[in-house]
């Protein structure tokens, strides 16, 4: 596999800092335990559609906004912190439907978005 340009590397890092620090600055805004596994969902599903919508309106995967934007959604929908509050939660059952259902809605979302911008960008 080839090496990507170090421009490639420089605009996943900054997208990648970005989308962690709004990540952080979500989840530092007071959000209650009990509501941690919804933010979370959300934000991953809200990531996941955001990367869409840019994978359907860009063709080239070397295109440099498609690039700052899997590095920024992906900093910005982390599924470790889906993986750390899944395991964590009180109830075995509550803990399998969130670690199943999160990521086939956030993974809808995505194709949904794609779908649509590139159904857009074809007009």
């Amino acid at each position: 596999m080839p090496r990507p340009p170090v421009t490639d590397v420089v605009l996943v890092a900054l997208g990648g800092a970005i989308g962690s620090a709004g990540r952080h600055a979500v989840l530092s805004d007071a959000v209650p335990a009990a509501g941690l596994r919804v933010t979370v969902a959300a934000m991953l599903v809200i990531g996941c559609l955001a990367l869409g919508l840019v994978l359907g309106a860009t063709r080239s995967p070397t295109n440099p906004f498609r690039v700052f934007a899997i590095g920024l959604c992906g900093g910005f929908a982390s599924f470790s912190l889906y993986a750390v509050v899944g395991s964590a939660l009180s109830t075995a059952w509550i803990g399998v439907v969130f670690l199943v259902v999160t990521p086939v809605v956030a993974l809808a979302a995505m194709a949904a978005g794609a779908l649509l911008t590139a159904s857009i960008v074809r007009r």
